[in-house]
C-alpha cells in the first residue's frame, strides 16, 4: 500500500479550538508587525501586539499567552 497524504484524510481531522485560531491569527500578527519594524523602517499597517512601534494591544498577547 502507498503513502497516503495528510490531506486526503482531512474529514478524519478533529476540529481545532478556538484557543489554537486564537494563537495562530496573533502569530500572524506578531509576525506582521516585526517585519514592519524590522523590514520596513516602521512604516506599514501594523496590529500593535508586539512592544514594537505601537504596542497598544501588546498586553492582550501576554495575557493570552500566560492564561493558556
Amino acid at each position: 500500500m502507498g503513502t497516503v497524504e495528510s490531506t486526503d484524510l482531512v474529514d478524519q481531522w478533529a476540529p481545532t479550538d478556538e484557543n489554537t485560531h486564537k494563537a495562530f491569527e496573533y502569530m500572524k500578527q506578531i509576525m506582521n508587525d516585526l517585519d514592519v519594524a524590522i523590514n520596513h523602517k516602521g512604516k506599514g499597517e501594523v496590529y500593535g501586539v508586539t512592544n514594537i512601534l505601537n504596542g497598544d494591544k501588546a498586553s492582550e498577547v501576554k495575557e493570552f499567552v500566560t492564561s493558556s
